[in-house]
């Protein structure tokens, strides 16, 4: 009986834990969304803004800031119009 009674807490924690990693998904989701709208509303502003300055506008690290421009990019939101440094953004 001591068993079953321990396999059920591990049972419970597990699908707690679960539930847990499904909400932070969805929050993770939300978050990326509406930095990927911060984002685009300052590349209408400025076409010519940077990682760094989009960074600390937004207030997410570069990482944060390269991974959603990789997504808009992916989903024919934005295109980078010349080189890395002399170049602009351009919001479709």
């Amino acid at each position: 009986m001591f068993r079953f009674s321990l396999f059920n807490r591990v049972t419970f924690y597990f699908e707690k834990l679960f539930e847990s990693e499904k909400m932070s998904e969805k929050m993770s989701e939300k978050t990326s969304e509406k930095t990927s709208e911060k984002i685009l509303k300052l590349m209408l502003e400025d076409q010519f803004i940077s990682i760094n300055k989009l960074s600390e506008i937004v207030g997410v690290s570069k990482r944060s800031i390269e991974r959603n421009i990789k997504n808009l990019q992916n989903n024919g939101s934005i295109t980078r119009i010349g080189s890395a440094k002399g170049g602009h953004w351009k919001v479709n």
